[in-house]
């Protein structure tokens, strides 16, 4: 017991609660296995390129925003029609109001 206690009174100190308040974390590996798992879901089995290749896009989702998909897709020789031009605008705005609105609060 007395070993673990001051590891507890560390791990309570309010300044470190308040951050976890309505759901918020520290580990920003959350927020990008999360972007990974929308291009490359759980609950279906993948091979070793499917996962790399939803890695890498959900990497740079995550860092630079849809445009960075955009410019992909552009790379491969793939056109980008209005419909996923402004999918990627409005995930784009959204994801920059998201992280003002975080970042103030």
């Amino acid at each position: 017991m007395d070993a673990i206690k001051p590891v507890f009174k560390n791990l309570a100190q309010t300044h470190l609660l308040r951050k976890c308040l309505e759901g918020f974390s520290q580990n920003l590996n959350e927020a990008v296995n999360s972007t990974v798992w929308d291009f490359c879901p759980k609950h279906t089995n993948h091979g070793l390129t499917t996962v790399t290749i939803a890695v890498a896009i959900a990497v740079c989702i995550f860092n630079d925003g849809g445009r960075t998909f955009r410019d992909v897709l552009t790379h491969l020789g793939l056109s980008v029609g209005v419909f996923t031009e402004q999918l990627i605008t409005n995930v784009d705005t959204a994801r920059v109001a998201d992280a003002i609105s975080t970042a103030l609060y």
